[in-house]
């Protein structure tokens, strides 16, 4: 039997009564029970923060930390110094988990010698679940290279997020989350400590349950926040010029090109040098993805669409919507 490590769960919580104990229950279920369950409080106002205290009440495994508002990025951080565990892993207040979720994180993370264990997850839209399937592997993908695995990171298997994955703390060391940036923050931290990782696991079940909320980060109208995507997006790619794989990197800039391009054709809040910048920056990164030798010829006719015929573009995406969602 594998011997049960701790496992600090870190859990940033902002105004989210409504989903808030259905997470936390989600962990204090758990069958892996060798959790510290570490809560921040991160300034709430709507009645998050009673439940918070309802839960630190009937579980000695939970802490509750209460704060100022500051932003994820610092209630994480304050996790992440506060945790005592050999391993960390994170949820989001709004979403829940499977009952074994982290048991199973846990068990691969031993079984392969990994430095991070990730799994899939489901996406949930008015109790209605869907998820990505990899028909391309069997149950368990292992990773021993650092550009498969940045590969794999920009592509649709385990993404970028800090929830759907199980870490060893020592790889926080020395490595905090930047509070400047809001977009695409967690998918930096991931950037820079898989350079500290040696090995990765990944298993295509679905273990965590992502909630799309209305008014969540993922469906709100293009903000200032969106614009700090972008240095995310610059400080990756510096990152990856360190492995001289020039396709890998081309396929962050297509990504990068992206959130130009929709911050360009939707972000109304200019000031005038911001805009000139970014607008440069996307003419510059058109032109480059055009000429690229890396990229097929499909993603050069949606660079193409998207930058010159955006609104064919965002008609074509609804429709697609709502195919998929009548025919599921």
């Amino acid at each position: 039997m594998i011997k049960q490590e701790l496992i600090s769960v870190i859990i940033p919580v902002y105004n989210v009564n409504n989903y808030l104990r259905k997470c936390l229950q989600s962990i204090i279920d758990q069958s892996y029970k060798n959790l510290e369950i570490i809560i921040i409080d991160d300034g709430s106002s709507d009645g998050s923060s009673e439940i918070c205290d309802e839960f630190f009440s009937k579980d000695k495994r939970v802490k509750v930390i209460h704060k100022k508002n500051e932003g994820v990025s610092i209630a994480r951080n304050i996790g992440i110094s506060t945790a005592k565990g050999k391993y960390i892993g994170f949820v989001d207040s709004d979403d829940y988990i499977e009952k074994n979720m982290y048991e199973v994180l846990y068990n691969n993370l031993v079984r392969y010698n990994s430095d991070i264990s990730m799994c899939n997850y489901y996406i949930e839209k008015d109790g209605k679940k869907t998820y990505k399937k990899h028909n391309d592997i069997e149950n368990i993908l292992l990773i021993n290279d650092k550009i498969q695995f940045y590969k794999y990171l920009n592509e649709n298997y385990y993404k970028g997020f800090l929830w759907n994955k199980l870490f060893k703390k020592e790889l926080f060391k020395n490595n905090e989350l930047d509070s400047q940036i809001h977009m695409c923050e967690d998918l930096l931290i991931i950037a820079r400590i898989a350079e500290k990782s040696k090995r990765y696991c990944f298993t295509t079940t679905c273990l965590y349950n992502y909630v799309l909320r209305k008014n969540s980060a993922y469906n709100s109208n293009i903000n200032y926040k969106h614009l700090t995507a972008l240095k995310a997006y610059e400080e990756i790619i510096t990152i990856l010029k360190k492995y001289s794989d020039q396709m890998l990197i081309d396929s962050y800039k297509l990504t990068y090109f992206f959130w130009c391009n929709d911050i360009c054709k939707k972000y109304n809040q200019w000031n005038i040098n911001e805009k000139e910048n970014i607008l440069k920056k996307k003419k510059i990164l058109y032109k480059y993805l055009m000429k690229s030798n890396n990229l097929k010829w499909q993603n050069k006719i949606e660079v193409f669409i998207r930058n010159r015929l955006y609104i064919i573009y965002k008609i074509a995406t609804k429709i697609k919507n709502i195919l998929k969602r009548f025919i599921g």
